[in-house]
């Protein structure tokens, strides 16, 4: 222990050793923390926007199919987003081990504080109508074009997963898309589907498109509002000053 005291004062005597004022330390503290405070709240962004878009795609309602369902969700989950949340959330890991809150503690135990409260941040964040409402602004061009094609892609079709309104039941059940097609659903005894549908329902269907019908497997009901349904490619935005159910 002497010779260690002796080793540090001959180093702060030959200016091996540079003292720092408090100010240098608190400069770095509040730099160190507003990174992880942007990383935190990109991410959280990011993850309500994939939230949105899997809402406004019908594809949340999937798994209710089983593993009909399951697999289109597989297939069309934003991956290259959880790729960017995951690199983010290991920033925030990593910026954060200048805290002896986190370095003191094992890295898969942070890791996991992290992740859980980007998920529970994000499904709050996502139970509001921020999502909706940087849609509309980016149809009444109020986004910068890269916001706007942003928000556009989100809520293209994906195969095999087909959102639409009710617009005829009867000897034929029709569905009106957002870019303003009919398409037939052909139904049978092994479609799942709810107990009662009305003309104006939305609906997400699952099945392959052939020839303008669709061989339905499965067909659930979606709240209009929440999936942003309007016809004819996205114009006639309904309300948004509805429930967030």
């Amino acid at each position: 222990m002497k010779h260690l005291k002796e080793h540090i004062m001959g180093a702060i005597k030959t200016d091996q050793v540079r003292m720092r004022s408090r100010l240098f330390f608190l400069t770095h503290t509040a730099l160190w923390l507003i990174a992880i405070l942007l990383s935190f709240a990109v991410a959280l962004f990011l993850l309500s926007f994939a939230i949105f878009m899997l809402r406004g795609n019908g594809l949340l309602a999937a798994p209710s199919l089983g593993m009909h369902g399951i697999l289109p969700l597989l297939f069309s989950l934003p991956w290259l987003i959880g790729l960017a949340i995951m690199m983010l959330i290991a920033t925030i890991e990593i910026l954060g081990m200048h805290f002896a809150v986190v370095y003191r503690r094992p890295v898969l135990y942070s890791a996991l504080a992290v992740l859980s409260i980007t998920i529970v941040g994000a499904s709050l964040v996502a139970h509001t109508t921020l999502h909706e409402r940087m849609f509309r602004m980016g149809r009444e061009g109020k986004l910068p074009p890269l916001g706007a094609r942003f928000y556009e892609g989100a809520l293209h079709e994906r195969p095999n997963i087909h959102v639409g309104e009710i617009i005829e039941i009867g000897e034929r059940f029709v569905i009106e898309t957002r870019t303003g097609s009919t398409t037939v659903i052909i139904m049978n005894k092994e479609t799942r589907r709810p107990p009662s549908l009305s003309i104006g329902d939305t609906v997400v269907v699952f099945g392959e498109l052939v020839d303008g019908s669709i061989a339905a497997f499965g067909i659930r009901p979606l709240n209009k509002e929440r999936v942003l349904f309007p016809k004819r490619g996205f114009k006639g935005l309904p309300s948004l000053e509805t429930s967030t159910r």
